[in-house]
């Protein structure tokens, strides 16, 4: 009776205010007081609001990009609009003033900006009015807004006309040429159009550690390249035509929130293809230096596992295409991901058993997904993106690749042509202590606790200070969070979890807000404590099992204790001579006192046995054992005394 009566409130409201409720309104199922650090509107019709119609030549002798672009755009809410937002991110590069340049220290070759020689909206020329959004960070040229004379009203589009050319720098952080000549990756290089949702812009300058706020558009772009060049981009198709002594390519690119290219001479080119689950050929195309091709089977092992995975628990892969571009060592557009393009580097030395390429394809594949095919605020949100991908890249390693190790020893079977590092002066070197099988995150858990990170993963991307704080709460914190989430729910439970969320809202917009919500209707406990000590909170976690105390005959006391301020349901262990006694803690008080009563004797107990809380600092103090065992210790000194000895050996016959 009660939606009845809004319902009614609503017709009577008028049909504007009804269309726009109908579009951007949450479902009651969707209310959530998970409100920290998470958009206010929710936009739910995502159409392709913009069609870009972009035409760029490359001068590769003068390291400049020509280009004009015309934007048709739409205005798909219920409100009017009176100024048009864009991002010109290239202005970033400016100076050492800019908000990024002074987090980067910019040198002179890398700097760069958009030189905009004409600017027309509906044919008459226009001023760009630059201005800081969030007021965070100084003012910089990277947004800027246009008055406009009359209103757009909903329905109503426009015509945005910019010429403009840029100097391509040397290649940093995601832009520009690699040293030695020849490649050249161009990305943040065009005039974005902002996202227009309830009334509102929602545009962000360029900050150095988060993403930025894109809305799905429509890509006609024509790349211009000298005829020794090769371009590709983030197309879903493409046609290229020669003329003379240059190559025009036509790249098409439907419902996507952005678009790079990049051109190389004398690169190697490798075409595969993968059969998605609904029998459709996707090519996936791997490009190289030369003298890293024989390394492109791995990369399509890596593309084909990640795809296979992402397939059987999220859907066909949305694309005819994927791309992965090996960049040469001198560039720094390396573990990129943008839509069907994802870049990598090379290393000189890249044995199997580190899996350092293949750790990278797998988590840029994921962001295919959950990055891509929905769309997102990453400048305050990135975790959603980048967070989720670390995770469901570490199930698709689990799944095809042998467990990590890490190795204790001098030096062993370094793959160098032409040299054998095996003896010196007829004594071996290759003495190893041993190899041990890496837990599940422990990369990940040893880069929590190695810094001290600022914030929670509800704050604003943008707001974090510096890269290690940004990277913790942005990749670090939200995959643990799901692996924890696995531990506690399950595997099986957690990935449908993340289907439902993503197939909910792929081709939609998404916050964390819904994330938080998928959570609560898909599974049967309230886990609000979960999402505010893990997600709201800048929690730190520390629970330990202080003693053991004997304190009758068959009488025992076990003292824990929460040395940190976060707070997780756990387990306790109890381990008898003749059997193991399981019990339940929420976790909530500073300490806990268990009674036992057993006429066997009690040797230890462990608290959160199965490590669900992967958060907690310090997990050697979860344990106590009243007698204690130093069988483990001895054996690993004893092997260490060894090493130490042949190494001493070894250095001592050199001269």
């Amino acid at each position: 009776m009660k939606k009845l009566m809004t319902l009614l409130l609503l017709l009577l409201a008028g049909s504007v205010y009804l269309l726009e409720s109908l579009q951007t309104g949450s479902s009651t199922a969707e209310k959530s007081e998970f409100t920290k650090g998470i958009n206010n509107y929710n936009d739910k019709t995502q159409i392709a609001a913009a069609d870009y119609f972009i035409n760029a030549k490359l001068l590769a002798d003068k390291k400049i990009v020509e280009a004009d672009t015309k934007i048709i755009w739409r205005n798909t809410t219920a409100f009017p609009a009176n100024e048009i937002h864009l991002n010109l991110l290239l202005n970033a590069f400016k100076s050492s003033n800019t908000i990024l340049g002074e987090e980067i220290n910019l040198p002179d070759e890398s700097k760069t900006h958009f030189e905009i020689s004409s600017i027309k909206i509906n044919g008459t020329e226009s001023e760009l009015i630059y201005y800081s959004p969030t007021g965070v960070g100084k003012l910089d040229s990277t947004v800027a807004k246009i008055e406009l004379q009359k209103n757009i009203e909903p329905g109503d589009s426009l015509e945005i006309d910019f010429n403009y050319s840029f100097k391509i720098p040397k290649s940093i952080k995601n832009v520009g040429y690699a040293s030695g000549g020849g490649f050249y990756f161009i990305s943040e290089w065009y005039p974005k159009i902002g996202v227009f949702a309830k009334g509102e812009w929602k545009i962000y300058p360029y900050y150095p550690y988060a993403g930025v706020y894109s809305g799905y558009a429509n890509y006609n772009v024509n790349i211009d390249v000298p005829i020794d060049f090769t371009a590709d981009a983030t197309a879903d198709s493409f046609t290229k035509a020669e003329a003379g002594d240059r190559i025009e390519y036509n790249f098409i690119l439907k419902n996507e929130i952005d678009f790079a290219w990049f051109a190389a001479k004398d690169f190697h080119k490798t075409e595969y293809e993968f059969i998605n689950v609904e029998q459709k050929r996707v090519e996936v195309i791997i490009y190289s230096q030369p003298r890293d091709s024989e390394k492109h089977g791995r990369y399509y092992e890596a593309i084909n596992n990640s795809l296979k995975y992402l397939e059987e628990n999220f859907g066909g892969y949305n694309s005819s295409r994927i791309i992965l571009l090996d960049v040469p060592r001198t560039s720094s557009s390396q573990d990129l991901s943008y839509p069907n393009l994802i870049t990598i580097k090379s290393g000189l030395i890249s044995p199997i058993e580190l899996l350092e390429p293949e750790k990278v394809i797998t988590h840029m594949a994921a962001e295919q997904y959950f990055k891509y095919d929905i769309s997102l605020n990453t400048a305050e949100e990135n975790w959603l993106g980048t967070g989720i991908a670390e995770y469901v890249s570490s199930k698709i390693l689990q799944r095809y690749y042998p467990a990590e190790e890490v190795y204790f020893k001098l030096i062993s079977n370094v793959p160098i042509p032409g040299l054998i590092f095996a003896s010196y002066n007829e004594i071996p070197i290759i003495y190893t202590l041993g190899s041990f099988e890496l837990p599940e995150a422990f990369r990940n858990i040893s880069q929590l606790t190695k810094h001290d990170y600022v914030g929670s993963m509800a704050d604003k991307s943008y707001t974090f200070p510096d890269k290690n704080s940004a990277y913790i709460n942005s990749v670090v914190k939200p995959s643990l969070m799901l692996v924890s989430l696995e531990r506690y729910l399950g595997y099986k439970e957690t990935i449908t979890l993340l289907s439902k969320y993503y197939h909910s809202y792929k081709n939609n917009y998404a916050d964390g807000n819904k994330f938080w919500n998928t959570l609560q209707l898909n599974t049967s406990e309230d886990m609000k404590w979960f999402i505010k000590n893990i997600y709201e909170l800048d929690a730190r976690f520390d629970y330990r099992v202080k003693e053991i105390e004997k304190t009758g005959r068959s009488n025992y006391k076990i003292f824990l204790e929460r040395v940190g301020d976060g707070i997780f349901k756990t387990e306790l262990e109890v381990y008898t001579t003749r059997d193991t006694i399981k019990l339940k803690w929420d976790g909530k008080a500073k300490w806990k006192i268990f009674e036992l009563e057993s006429e066997d004797e009690i040797v230890a107990a462990h608290l959160d046995p199965d490590r669900k809380n992967v958060f907690d600092i310090n997990y050697a103090n979860n344990s106590f054992t009243i007698k204690a065992n130093y069988s483990g210790a001895l054996s690993l000194s004893v092997r260490w005394l060894f090493w130490v000895q042949n190494a001493l050996m070894v250095l001592g016959s050199i001269g």
